[in-house]
């Protein structure tokens, strides 16, 4: 097996509708370099292509490898060194593939390549729906559980962050980003 890569990266990790992209605009607002949700990007993208929508509907497989694609593109551009906050990164993947019941081959390995530095879990508000999130608060709160689960059998130790401002949340992440 391929030792885990260590780097400066903290996770800012959670359900849907846990202010995990506010938090992360407030962050990068505060100087940090951040890398964005991918995901959202990726099903942004496939919302414009009917057939590529139709594609996902029949195959939730096929959605979660092209998520899977892009977050592992995206991290390897990331300077191991720079302190760097993600909002959501590969281990995250691990929760929604067993929520959706598929499993992409090169899943674990993906989730296992990187040594984070620090996970932020973000406690849920109240779900809203919107273009990419269409599931409901039953979603929401198994996802919670099964990302906080992922991360926990990885051998991470999760601090929480109560849903509350951004201001707040930050002042609880300086605490461990020394």
């Amino acid at each position: 097996m391929k030792l885990k890569t260590y780097t400066n990266w903290s996770v800012l990790t959670g359900p849907p509708c846990s202010g995990k992209t506010e938090l992360i605009n407030f962050i990068k607002s505060m100087g940090h370099t951040i890398s964005s949700d991918v995901s959202r990007l990726v099903i942004a993208e496939a919302n414009k292509d009917i057939c590529t929508m139709k594609r996902i509907k029949d195959s939730p497989l096929f959605l979660q490898e092209k998520i899977l694609a892009e977050m592992v593109r995206v991290e390897s551009l990331l300077d191991i060194k720079t302190l760097t906050f993600l909002e959501y990164a590969l281990p995250c993947n691990l929760a929604f593939c067993e929520k959706d019941k598929v499993f992409p081959r090169t899943l674990l390995e993906s989730a296992m390549t990187y040594d984070y530095k620090n996970i932020f879990y973000c406690e849920p508000f109240k779900y809203v729906k919107d273009e990419v999130r269409n599931d409901d608060k039953a979603y929401q709160m198994e996802i919670g559980l099964l990302i906080k689960k992922h991360y926990e059998l990885l051998g991470y130790n999760i601090v929480t962050l109560p849903p509350t401002n951004p201001t707040d949340r930050y002042s609880i992440i300086c605490k461990y980003i020394k």
